[in-house]
């Protein structure tokens, strides 16, 4: 395999495959790629928006400060064998503070990671990767994930333990958090014939009373030069909602988000891949849902509705996910990615729930194995302690010891 750096000597290793050439690139601005080039083939290898050009790229702007960039391309002859995105930082705290690398865009907000690769080229690509990162930059350790557990290149990961047994060995292999995927048919009946007789109902039932005592009134807002206004409507509403139930919200719970999501969403506008859905009653606005399409997948991001009293007899969450679905069935869109948790309304409405899992390679060095041990215990205490315990379920009592998640912690999400 031949490796080429950008800005640096080429570097000749011993090929895995004489025919796959990786280059490293440190800068957006140095890769030999266009966003078109870079879209068409993360489409053409099944992975989605959170490997996307305009996603990596936007995310680097706002969370990159103080990191280091690899964009590792992989290229058999002519042609695109993987885009593999990485971060290189300096985290952790105490004798837990390593040299980390791991995906772009997993931290800092929700998202999780599908590499996007070629399935014949999976064993390679990871292997070198690896090798790469621990070898020739030095680190401690490389994370890959949060990935969907059905993803097969996490059976190239478990393979590349041994073809590099001495450089690297698997310290982590977990299952993490649920990721929820609705997989569409070509028409809403059919959607709503796949749920439960008592799920259809109360569906109908609820949007046609909307519809009768309200007048409702869905709009898709797509446009750029409109989106924006929606966008800002979106805040309001969303602030509004989680005020009422003495929490921050996204916006406040994840510092920066408001100005990343903005800015994501109008590179997205131009490429007709934004929509703000919103749902009007009597000529208000009740409901506010982003939502992100890339290829045939929409991603569901975010979503908003009215706290006012009035408004709780109509399951305006269950509603908006409704038409979101309708909507995207319409436009021909086979399955919409819905978030990372666990929420019974989401599989109740037809659902499916997954696994998200991450696995952590760290170098064959007493002292990164150490450092990793220890930044791995205080991952853990620190999720354990201070979101699950703190943030979700005393902080929300004390409204004014509320604030964004601290940064070790968002660093730290494995």
């Amino acid at each position: 395999m031949t490796v080429v750096e950008t800005s640096q000597p080429s570097v000749v290793k011993v090929p895995f495959t004489p025919t796959l050439e990786m280059c490293v690139f440190r800068s957006f601005d140095d890769i030999d790629l266009t966003c078109e080039v870079w879209d068409d083939f993360v489409q053409s290898v099944q992975s989605d928006l959170y490997s996307s050009y305009h996603w990596c790229r936007t995310w680097w702007d706002h969370y990159g400060a103080g990191r280091e960039l690899r964009i590792l391309v992989f290229r058999s002859g002519h042609s695109l064998a993987g885009i593999i995105p990485l971060l290189i930082d300096n985290t952790g705290f105490g004798p837990g503070r390593i040299r980390l690398a791991k995906p772009l865009g997993t931290d800092s907000t929700t998202a999780f990671w599908t590499p996007a690769l070629k399935l014949d080229h999976a064993d390679t690509i990871v292997a070198r990767t690896i090798e790469y990162i621990i070898d020739e930059e030095h680190c401690d350790a490389i994370n890959f994930g949060p990935m969907p557990v059905r993803n097969r290149v996490i059976d190239a990961l478990r393979r590349a333990e041994s073809n590099l047994a001495d450089l690297a060995e698997i310290i982590r292999d977990e299952p993490g958090m649920s990721l929820i995927m609705f997989r569409l048919p070509a028409d809403f009946d059919g959607y709503l014939s796949g749920l439960s007789k008592k799920q259809r109902t109360t569906i109908l039932q609820e949007m046609r009373r909307l519809e009768r005592d309200c007048g409702l009134e869905t709009r898709v807002i797509k446009k750029p030069g409109k989106i924006e206004a929606a966008y800002e409507a979106f805040v309001e509403l969303h602030g509004r909602q989680w005020r009422a139930q003495g929490k921050l919200g996204h916006f406040g719970d994840w510092p920066g988000a408001e100005m990343f999501n903005l800015d994501l969403i109008q590179k997205l506008a131009g490429e007709n891949r934004a929509r703000i859905i919103e749902l009007r009653a009597d000529g208000e606005l009740v409901s506010s849902q982003i939502v992100l399409r890339f290829g045939n997948q929409d991603h569901w991001r975010l979503p908003a509705r009215s706290p006012d009293s009035c408004w709780e007899k109509y399951s305006l969450g269950r509603v908006g996910l409704a038409k979101i679905i309708e909507i995207a069935i319409n436009d021909d869109v086979r399955s919409i990615e819905a978030g990372t948790g666990h929420y019974e309304y989401k599989i109740r409405m037809g659902g499916e729930e997954n696994t998200l899992h991450s696995i952590m390679f760290v170098a064959r060095k007493r002292h990164s194995q150490r450092r990793v041990k220890w930044f791995i215990r205080g991952a853990a205490f620190l999720h354990r302690w201070y979101y699950r315990i703190w943030f979700c379920r005393i902080a929300p009592r004390m409204p004014r010891m509320q604030g964004p998640l601290w940064k070790v912690w968002r660093h730290s999400r494995l």
